[in-house]
């Protein structure tokens, strides 16, 4: 039998345009994009990385008028 220590993960991962990613770290809500500014959670869900900065970049991004 092998022991192995390994460290606890990161839960801020990724950071955007005013946002950032994060590990929830639960099961169902998994990952959340947050808006730095104030710390609100604008949606959580998310099962991977590029799908939570896709968000990002389509539905959060200013747009030109």
């Amino acid at each position: 039998m092998i022991e192995t220590e390994i460290e606890a993960a990161e839960h801020k991962d990724f950071e955007a345009d005013g946002y950032k990613i994060e590990d929830t770290g639960d099961v169902l809500r998994r990952l959340a994009v947050v808006r730095k500014a104030d710390g609100k959670m604008m949606r959580d869900g998310f099962k991977t990385k590029p799908d939570a900065a896709h968000y990002i970049a389509t539905e959060l991004a200013p747009r030109a008028a």
